[in-house]
């Protein structure tokens, strides 16, 4: 499912990985209200996780719906988004992480259902590091619904917005590292600001840590992890520039969309 005429925000398979006895499962992704996507979208397989029938090329039995636990819990107290975008099997169990729940789920694949889920933490940002996209204004205000008081910047008040600014993590890879572990990496939230997409450690457990800190020697916009056999950590940055400033609305693509595999030693120094 894709909005036309570019094909961009694609929803469906996301992930396909072999259990233990050489069962194979299809994640399927969404990127939107859960909601939404069987009595309005006519889509219902979005947001679920499935065996697959490979001798008659068909999806199976349904493992784990992610889309209505988020809908019945929303684990990570935010908007109702799921998007289950990559996942990783260890021990027969699937661990799924979830960019648009911002989530990590555990589901038994033999039982299935969900045995437990954990929230990334979000990410405070300073104001004065912010930098969006520019939005044509809206337009003129109706009369009588101007705000009461003086504009931003009249005597007596500050232009200056007090609120607190933060982002959602924005899973969206998942490899079980050395120590038998995962690894996740995150692409971040709108807009994508440059070097704050982090790496975490995550046991069996769910227990979650962050393992390179949020300030300048963050990643952009991450979208894969993998280790090789010795030992050393490969994240692919999707691009090395925040998203929207080199592709418009509609998928015109303006200025470098140039992308990075970066190599992470176990002393955390990287080569790209």
């Amino acid at each position: 499912l894709a909005l036309t005429p570019f094909g961009e925000q694609a929803a469906g398979p996301a992930d396909f990985k072999f259990d233990s006895k050489g069962n194979a499962y299809l994640l399927m992704g969404y990127a939107g209200d859960p909601s939404t996507s069987g009595p309005i979208l006519q889509t219902p397989t979005l947001g679920k996780l499935y065996e697959v029938d490979l001798d008659n090329g068909a999806l199976g039995r349904e493992v784990a719906d992610f889309a209505q636990y988020e809908v019945e819990n929303n684990p990570d107290g935010t908007d109702i988004i799921t998007n289950p975008y990559a996942m990783t099997i260890k021990d027969d169990t699937a661990f799924v992480v979830d960019g648009g729940a911002n989530v990590i789920w555990k589901t038994a694949l033999e039982t299935g259902g969900i045995d437990k889920v954990a929230a990334f933490p979000i990410l405070p940002v300073d104001q004065s590091e912010l930098e969006f996209p520019s939005f044509e204004p809206p337009g003129e205000i109706p009369d009588g619904e101007a705000p009461s008081g003086p504009p931003p910047g009249a005597e007596g008040e500050e232009a200056s917005q007090d609120f607190p600014i933060t982002f959602q993590s924005v899973p969206t890879g998942i490899v079980e590292n050395p120590d038998g572990d995962f690894t996740v990496a995150e692409y971040s939230y709108f807009p994508y600001p440059e070097g704050r997409a982090r790496l975490y450690s995550v046991d069996e457990d769910l227990n979650i840590e962050e393992t390179i800190t949020n300030g300048g020697d963050g990643f952009t916009q991450l979208t894969g992890t993998a280790y090789d056999e010795d030992g050393n950590l490969y994240v692919l940055q999707h691009m090395n520039t925040s998203e929207w400033k080199n592709i418009l609305q509609g998928g015109e693509v303006i200025g470098d969309i140039s992308s990075s595999i970066i190599k992470v030693a176990a002393d955390r120094t990287r080569e790209t």
